[in-house]
C-alpha cells in the first residue's frame, strides 16, 4: 500500500489499483496521514474486516 502522494506524475495509473485502495473512515485517515498507525496495522485491520465481511 503506497499513499497517493508517494507516487509521483510518472505512476499515477498505479495508484488506483485495486491492490493499492483501502477504505478509512476520516479519523483513521487522519491517523495514516499522520502515521499513527503503521502500514502494517492499516493492512492488518483491513485483511481481518474483509474477511468479516466474507462471511
Amino acid at each position: 500500500m503506497v499513499r497517493r502522494s508517494e507516487f509521483g506524475s510518472k505512476t499515477k495509473d498505479q495508484q488506483d489499483k485495486i491492490d493499492n485502495l483501502i477504505a478509512l473512515c476520516r479519523t483513521c485517515h487522519e491517523k495514516a496521514h499522520a502515521n499513527i498507525f503503521t502500514k502494517e496495522f492499516l493492512i492488518e485491520t483491513h485483511l481481518k474486516t474483509m474477511k468479516i465481511y466474507e462471511s
